[in-house]
């Protein structure tokens, strides 16, 4: 996506642009100064999975909601 359309929200805009400046310094190891080895990522809390009793189950049914009822179906996948 451009962040130059048009069309986009400026609101939208700037937050997607925090969100990649966010990724891009997370792989370039750029969030936290030097240490040893050890580092504390800030996660922003519109990324983290809260309330679950199942970690595993709660990753799925973020990313693949209706899972079990859309599995044999191609382009849901």
């Amino acid at each position: 996506m451009h962040l130059s359309q048009a069309r986009l929200d400026p609101t939208k805009a700037t937050k997607i642009k925090q969100f990649a400046n966010w990724v891009a310094k997370l792989g370039n190891g750029t969030l936290a100064k030097p240490n040893d080895g050890l580092v504390e990522i800030n996660i922003p809390p519109e990324f983290l999975i809260m309330h679950f009793k199942d970690v595993i189950q709660a990753i799925v049914n973020s990313k693949y909601p209706d899972l079990t009822k859309n599995c044999f179906n191609d382009k849901y996948l």
